[in-house]
């Protein structure tokens, strides 16, 4: 379920839009502060595989992919793609912090949507 997830942090398995990669972290929480709004998270690849650090909004939820879509273009990012995440493959090197103030400004529909 999706505390086991959290618990082992590992990111839950599904589609993301992929907002930035970098080789440094510090790059990566760079663009995560600059894009707080969309709620990123950075993802590692597990040890033994090159360092790279994904920034990620999602997982998408089935039939809300052109709706997350248009909220990352409107934020001025551009050259965003969508990539399939297995929890085992990924961990999360910083979840988005700041969950309880954003749900104060959300509708329920989207609160619903986020990981919890």
């Amino acid at each position: 379920g999706q505390l086991s997830s959290i618990q082992s942090h590992e990111p839950m398995s599904g589609i993301y839009w992929v907002i930035g990669s970098f080789r440094n972290y510090s790059n990566a929480i760079l663009l995560v502060e600059d894009f707080d709004q969309l709620k990123p998270e950075v993802l590692a690849a597990k040890p033994g595989v090159k360092s790279v650090y994904r920034v990620v909004v999602g997982p998408i939820i089935a039939g809300e992919e052109r709706k997350l879509h248009s909220r990352v273009l409107e934020a001025g990012l551009r050259d965003i793609w969508a990539i399939r995440i297995r929890a085992g493959d990924w961990f999360v090197a910083r979840k988005f912090q700041d969950m309880d103030h954003y749900k104060q400004e959300l509708p329920a529909e989207e609160i619903a949507g986020l990981p919890q």
